[in-house]
């Protein structure tokens, strides 16, 4: 069953994030569950659930070897070993003579492997890149990490681990650079990695609870129902609408519900700091804790743009239609935003959505149009989808356009995207398309082509997936075609025999420690080693490398 996605823009506007916000509150439903009393709120409700069951079963179809991968790497021991291999014609680009054939041959023999080990348990891990010619190793680096240290070797450089303490991390930066100011604790990456919204029944159980107050806060009231013909077939519609003050009541709640949510918020926290927070220093590092008060400084924001910024003076209408199986297969709202004070500044959204069905075939349609009260910069997002069973899997034709118009003239991007596959097999090609008054010769002839093949067991701790991705670009001004081919082969093993390395006082430096006399020698040994590196791989940097 075909159901829509609502896949709103990003827009530097505050109040306008604000508000598709509350499109996807409002009108993505959530999980609500089905009540008893078969009234037209709860046929919206439950109209609401199922089709966000339908999405999830459709994309379970596809990914879901993906997602279950995803889930069992962040809860039990498992080493995985990566190698990606990039092919392309270097005489196409321009480069000739004896040092292009050279370097394309190179080229062709080269893989980089990335292999990891992740013990979520105790919150260890390593990721080890080597540098691969013709299947042997010619350079590495192993980085590791637990709660109390982290450590980095490279092999080709120095012959022993250098680590430090997490805790030491600000005082070792300073004995560096006496004018650091950022992160004086490093972060553990493998452990921000593992999170409880991967896990499928903790991601169900707290979209029931927002999604309580969904049914909390729409009325009996707020909900008509008529019966309609949509694609040769009696259905119901039901109608939301919601007045200015109910749609700003409902987003305070969920706000407010967010501010209570502790779990939420630290999960939140872990993760935007790994990345260096929400509002990083010079040095791009922020702590947990350091994050974690700007989120809740954010809510109190957003909050407070609710109640006295934002002006939807038309409140928010929303039509659905339902189908037999209480699925929505059509989906209509618009509203209008702006800041109070600046009512020029309005934004007139409309989005219409359908899925039509004729025997096995699935016509679907995605438009959203961005409107200013100005006139100028009206934003369309567009898309088609033909779609209907292959095999075990879905064979899909999607064509989706971004248009601008502003001055009169209409500018954006198109893509064109076709394929088909299940979970283990799939076939995916995209290539750009002209929008609007973009002349077919002004746009690249760009094309990309995806494979998959995946074999995965996960009940006997082990799987395979690889990919082949071809990247076809033909543009005269950057002297015409190129190819390019990327394959990455990846495989996956759950097993508790993780071999980490023993940061010892024989095999590991502790960098906080050093001395000056140490660094000098160290640093000394590493200018030699890259010396003998050079004379042992000459012919790399011969063929450009």
């Amino acid at each position: 069953m075909q159901t829509e996605v609502n896949t709103p823009a990003k827009s530097s506007k505050k109040f306008l994030i604000i508000a598709l916000a509350a499109v996807l509150l409002i009108g993505g439903g959530a999980a609500v569950y089905a009540m008893m009393m078969n009234t037209p709120k709860n046929q919206y409700l439950l109209s609401e659930f199922k089709s966000y069951e339908a999405m999830s079963e459709s994309f379970d179809s596809q990914f879901g070897d993906f997602t279950d991968l995803s889930e069992k790497t962040q809860s039990e021991a498992n080493e995985s070993d990566t190698r990606v291999n990039i092919d392309m014609d270097l005489g196409a680009m321009g480069a000739t003579g004896m040092e292009a054939a050279l370097a394309q041959s190179l080229l062709k023999s080269a893989e980089l492997q990335v292999k990891t080990q992740h013990d979520p348990k105790n919150d260890q891990g390593s990721v080890k890149l080597g540098v691969l010619m013709n299947d042997s190793e010619i350079a590495g680096a192993e980085f590791y990490q637990d709660n109390k240290k982290t450590a980095l070797e490279v092999p080709e450089l120095y012959s022993k681990h250098v680590y430090f303490e997490n805790k030491e991390f600000g005082e070792l930066m300073r004995k560096f650079d006496a004018s650091y100011q950022g992160l004086e604790e490093m972060q553990n990456f493998f452990k921000a990695y593992d999170s409880y919204l991967t896990d499928e029944d903790e991601r169900k159980e707290m979209v029931k609870e927002y999604a309580e107050i969904l049914k909390d806060k729409i009325k009996d009231e707020n909900v008509t129902e008529k019966d309609v013909d949509f694609n040769g077939e009696s259905m119901t519609s039901l109608t939301l609408t919601l007045s200015e003050k109910e749609v700003k009541d409902l987003l305070v709640a969920y706000v407010e519900k967010i501010e209570s949510d502790d779990k939420l918020i630290d999960e939140l926290a872990k993760q935007t700091a790994i990345s260096g927070g929400m509002d990083p220093t010079m040095t791009g590092a922020q702590s947990e804790k350091e994050t974690k008060k700007q989120i809740r400084d954010g809510l109190k924001e957003i909050k407070k743009g609710i109640k006295e910024e934002m002006s939807m003076p038309k409140g928010f209408k929303q039509t659905v239609i339902i189908n037999s199986d209480e699925v929505i297969v059509s989906r209509s709202f618009d509203f209008e935003v702006g800041p109070k004070d600046a009512p020029n500044d309005a934004v007139a959204i409309a989005y219409d959505s359908e899925s039509k069905k004729n025997s096995d075939k699935t016509k679907s349609s995605w438009k959203m149009v961005m409107t200013p009260k100005s006139g100028e910069g009206a934003l369309t997002l567009d898309m088609k989808m033909d779609s209907e069973p292959k095999g075990e899997g879905m064979k899909r034709d999607i064509k989706t356009k971004f248009e601008m118009v502003e001055n009169g003239t209409t500018e954006g991007a198109g893509f064109h995207i076709w394929g088909e596959g299940d979970k283990s097999k799939s076939k995916w090609n995209l290539e750009m398309t002209p929008v609007g008054d973009m002349a077919a010769a002004e746009l690249p002839d760009f094309k990309l082509q995806l494979e998959h093949k995946g074999k995965q067991d996960l009940d006997n701790n082990k799987a395979q997936h690889d990919f082949k991705t071809t990247i076809l670009v033909n543009d005269p001004s950057l002297g015409g075609e190129m190819k390019m081919d990327l394959n990455i082969k990846s495989k996956t093993t759950f097993t508790d025999k993780l071999k980490f390395p023993k940061l010892s006082d024989g095999n590991a430096v502790n960098a906080a420690e050093a001395s000056d006399e140490d660094i000098a020698a160290i640093m000394q040994e590493v200018q030699m080693n890259i010396q003998n590196f050079i004379g042992s791989n000459a012919e790399l940097f011969q063929g450009g490398f």
